[in-house]
């Protein structure tokens, strides 16, 4: 046998030509997804959406449950119910939060603002995380003016400013950051004018549909006032299927012409 002509056919089913050309193809294409570290989520409102990358390295039982309420729906139609500043001094008011996750707008002749529903309470895995501005954190409930740190359920709130020194007690768990510019948008929401309700709702973010006239006449916000939260998760993007199969039909096509060039060669021998 010619040693020189059996050697690439003993190589080529070592290691067929084309996995050779099909691995570098597919790692090409894979190349763009591998930045994208956590679970990411749009939010949409009637005054534009933007997208939060979740860090579910860091905070995983916190991102599991808010990605509860984000897949059964229940955050579907619910609201922004707060959006508040704190006091800059000269008369300045700056940015604090805008927090949601917790109501439904009132219905039309409703006494009681519907509640999102309650998944209960998960514990705290606060690591240090600090509350910068366009970061997502969990709410948690006060009682007697004391925070309970493991009572964070269903209510969430973003950073409109670098909170960390503000927040108290500081160890508020942050599960997520606002992506490229959506902080534009948070803005927006929470540059509405609010009005105070009292209680949860004594800084409700409305839409201009609702004015301060409507507010000292009494008139109570209708369902179109209020502004509105959709939220979904981003799926994986479509082009990562296409790559992979894309590499798949290429290698299909170069394993069947391998496999008729390998025949020709054993009949030649």
């Amino acid at each position: 046998m010619n040693f020189r002509i059996f050697r690439p056919f003993a190589r080529e089913i070592l290691m067929p030509r084309w996995i050779r050309f099909a691995v570098p193809v597919v790692a090409l294409w894979l190349v763009p997804f591998a930045a994208q570290a956590g679970t990411v989520v749009e939010f949409q409102t009637q005054l534009g959406g933007f997208r939060v990358e979740l860090m579910d390295d860091a905070a995983p039982n916190t991102v599991a449950n808010f990605l509860s309420y984000v897949t059964s729906g229940e955050y579907n139609g619910s609201v922004f119910h707060r959006a508040s500043g704190i006091d800059g001094g000269g008369g300045k008011l700056i940015p604090f939060v805008l927090q949601g996750g917790g109501f439904y707008p009132l219905p039309d002749g409703a006494q009681f603002v519907p509640e999102v529903p309650n998944h209960g309470p998960i514990k705290s895995e606060w690591i240090g995380t600090p509350n910068s501005r366009g970061t997502i954190a969990m709410a948690v409930p006060v009682t007697g003016g004391v925070p309970n740190l493991d009572g964070a359920s269903n209510q969430w709130y973003f950073n409109l400013n670098d909170n960390q020194a503000i927040i108290n007690p500081p160890q508020i768990v942050v599960f997520g950051k606002v992506l490229g510019n959506g902080m534009d948008v948070v803005d927006l929401i929470s540059n509405q004018q609010t009005y105070n309700f009292g209680g949860d709702f004594n800084t409700l973010p409305l839409l201009p549909s609702y004015t301060p006239a409507k507010f000292f006449a009494g008139t109570v916000p209708s369902p179109e006032d209020w502004i509105t939260i959709n939220v979904h998760v981003v799926p994986e993007p479509a082009s990562l299927a296409m790559a992979a199969g894309g590499a798949a039909l290429v290698g299909g096509v170069l394993l069947r012409r391998q496999r008729r060039r390998s025949r020709f060669r054993r009949r030649a021998h």
